[in-house]
């Protein structure tokens, strides 16, 4: 498709086209609590009860920031921040904040002074379980 013989590591972010599927968010979020089913109920459990109680905030709107972001602060509630759009993107990325918020929810477990961790840790953890 892109008319090489041979791929680099950093071709596999290059752009081929555009998909013309929409993905509508429940289908997404469903999606999502699926995939966590299978690796266990309760990571599912957990991902569902983000959206239920209110901890996502989910479609874009005037002053908030593009991208995505999971919000985790010591003796508070975690919150995800997505910009959903209804594409393949958008459903990649409700998982990977999920996978966020679920290893926040563990790390605060840990004594206070333990619950921090690194932005590597957290990309490491995340996208070696996606």
């Amino acid at each position: 498709m892109l008319g090489e013989k041979k791929l680099t590591y950093a071709d596999r972010g290059a752009k081929i086209g555009e998909a013309e599927v929409a993905i509508p968010f429940k289908t997404a979020v469903d999606t999502v609590i699926k995939s966590f089913n299978k690796a266990n109920p309760e990571f599912g459990d957990f991902v569902k009860n983000m959206f239920e109680n209110g901890f996502v905030d989910v479609y874009p709107k005037k002053g908030k920031h593009s991208g995505a972001f999971c919000s985790v602060e010591i003796n508070m509630p975690i919150y995800v921040l997505l910009n959903q759009t209804d594409d393949f993107k958008s459903v990649t990325t409700i998982a990977h904040e999920m996978g966020h918020a679920l290893h926040s929810k563990y790390s605060k477990t840990q004594k206070p002074r333990y619950q921090d961790y690194t932005i590597a840790t957290a990309e490491v953890a995340i996208v070696t379980g996606k």
